[in-house]
């Protein structure tokens, strides 16, 4: 985090605007944890009037220096690549450490969720797959 002497002025850029302030505090969180200083615009409204906030938006400030960097994070978090593993796993049956971590949406889960909210909205489990012998397990 970059510190400026008293009374010099950086300016702030928005790196996400999302529709609810769940999500927002989310981001927020996510940045300060990897140092960055981020503050929120129009929180509270989306805590008062929800209607508004789908409409208008919470934005997601960050200093301009750190913006790059802002959006590199909020990128993996939305990818999943940061939630993925970092440990290297070892196939079960071969032995190989030649190993990927995948998700694979369920359809059992996609149909249910169709029915009942009317959104196809795919569930996904993640697995192990071994390149050389093609095994794959949770």
């Amino acid at each position: 985090m970059a510190e400026h002497p008293p009374g010099e002025r950086e300016d702030l850029e928005c790196v996400a605007e999302l529709r609810d302030g769940v999500r927002a505090d989310l981001c927020q969180m996510a940045l300060e944890a990897a140092g960055i200083q981020a503050w929120l615009s129009g929180r509270n409204l989306a805590t008062v009037a929800p209607h508004l906030a789908i409409a208008l938006g919470v934005r997601v400030l960050v200093r301009t220096s750190e913006a790059l960097q802002a959006r590199e994070l909020l990128s993996e978090l939305a990818s999943g690549s940061a939630a993925l593993p970092q440990e290297t796993a070892m196939c079960p049956r071969c032995g190989s450490a030649d190993v990927v971590f995948i998700g694979q949406p369920t359809r059992a889960r996609a149909f249910v969720d169709y029915v009942v909210f009317g959104i196809p909205r795919p569930d996904v489990r993640w697995t192990w797959h071994c390149t050389k012998c093609g095994n794959e397990w949770a």
